[in-house]
């Protein structure tokens, strides 16, 4: 899918991740890249019509630690940091 002439990006599919077709309310577009905790994948926001990148993060850790990871998230969502070098969290959750 193409949104406002955005083409696709290349992407590395090293991390052996297959994307759900949407993390909540982000309708996942294509992978944009992978790193060391795990995929990125270029998703649209419908209902502010705005394109958001989201990393999935692949943790080896018990579910409470990964429960803690997600609130601490959630927190820095709710309580954004204004810098002009940092990219707001937007969301947080669990999937899966």
């Amino acid at each position: 899918m193409i949104i406002s002439g955005v083409p696709a990006l290349p992407y590395d599919d090293s991390a052996g991740f297959t994307a759900p077709p949407a993390f909540g309310a982000y309708r996942v577009l294509h992978q944009i890249g992978s790193g060391v905790l795990g995929p990125v994948f270029r998703t649209f926001e419908p209902q502010h019509e705005k394109l958001v990148a989201i990393k999935a993060f692949r943790l080896d850790v018990v579910p409470e630690v990964t429960a803690r990871l997600a609130d601490g998230l959630r927190r820095l969502a709710a309580n954004p940091v204004s810098h002009p070098t940092i990219i707001p969290v937007v969301a947080a959750g669990l999937e899966g």
